[in-house]
């Protein structure tokens, strides 16, 4: 079993519980392209894919096969259907229907919730009244 940590240091965690390890630790602005806190994560439905969102509207995928090498990162900017070009992305839900088209929902501060065709990477939905105490937060913060 595996969990994932997020802190206000920059650095996002990977653990196994059952080894009581660190399996990898991502940086911020090191082996990604945010410079931003990272405040969501979420995994693709066969585990190889963790997708992290960030402070700064970054999405950044990693390959958890291959030590979590980064694949792809992209901005959750006005390109994409955001308000600004720096929406704090705040809320990620990995989605498949039964096909091969994989989905990522992605909310934003700004109230936005932008499904992106993983395919494309580009917008298929966009819906502007989006109201994050709807939806099932990913991480919580320490009080």
């Amino acid at each position: 079993m595996r969990i994932v940590s997020a802190a206000d240091d920059m650095l996002v965690k990977v653990w196994d519980l059952v080894l009581n390890t660190e399996i990898a630790t991502i940086k911020s602005g090191s082996t990604t392209s945010s410079t931003g806190r990272a405040t969501c994560f979420t995994f693709s439905k066969d585990f190889k894919t963790m997708i992290v969102g960030y402070r700064d509207g970054t999405i950044t995928f990693f390959n958890t096969q291959k030590e979590f090498a980064m694949i792809h990162s992209l901005k959750c900017n006005t390109s994409l259907g955001f308000e600004t070009d720096e929406d704090e992305v705040n809320t990620m839900v990995y989605l498949t229907f039964g096909g091969k088209t994989s989905y990522l929902a992605v909310g934003g501060t700004s109230g936005k919730l932008v499904i992106l065709d993983l395919s494309t990477m580009e917008p298929c939905y966009i819906e502007s009244e989006f109201i994050a105490s709807e939806t099932v937060f990913l991480h919580h913060r320490p009080s």
